[in-house]
């Protein structure tokens, strides 16, 4: 839906999911002696995982309105409403907000393993290019794709951009051995 009760949730089940992946950065085992691969393979199952979500995604509002069907809506009822609808918004978005939450402690590993001495140079570059690209996106969505393809759509476009970079990032670090650090 469109109230602030729904956004509110659904931006609290994303922030969620990239926290959850931030901190999963710190513990994955080969992420120190391979971050590209990780970074490829972040990137590349964050394109599955929005291609998959599509069609659940769109069966939400149904899916709501059943729940909001079987409460009635009525004042007692109405936190068990928004923690079902809680859950299933961050369980289709587990996912990719979680592997999105990886990708940029991940990015920042990669940048910093490339032998250069300066690391904040190199942690200062990645976030500065990924405000960009968050920047770009937004406009682009929001202005561009969305009005002009849809929803449907550019979830599609986003999905084949993130197997797109999943592939250049994977060719990247079996091309350059050094990069594989």
């Amino acid at each position: 839906g469109s109230s602030t009760y729904s956004f509110t949730l659904m931006l609290a089940a994303f922030i969620t999911g990239l926290a959850l992946g931030s901190v999963a950065a710190n513990l994955l085992p080969g992420l120190r002696k391979a971050p590209l691969t990780y970074l490829a393979g972040a990137e590349i199952l964050i394109g599955l995982g929005v291609a998959f979500s599509i069609p659940v995604y769109e069966r939400l509002p149904y899916f709501f309105w059943i729940w909001k069907w079987l409460l009635r809506p009525v004042e007692e009822t109405l936190p068990a409403y928004h923690l079902f609808q809680y859950g299933l918004t961050f369980l289709v978005m587990a996912v990719p907000t979680f592997l999105f939450g990886l990708t940029f402690p991940t990015a920042i590993r990669a940048a910093s393993s490339t032998g250069e001495d300066d690391v904040s140079a190199e942690s200062a570059s990645v976030y500065g290019w990924n405000t960009v690209g968050t920047l770009v996106g937004v406009v682009s969505a929001g202005c561009v794709l969305i009005p002009g393809i849809g929803l449907r759509g550019t979830l599609q476009v986003a999905a084949g951009l993130n197997l797109l970079i999943g592939g250049a990032v994977l060719l990247k670090g079996v091309a350059s051995p050094s990069a594989r650090r």
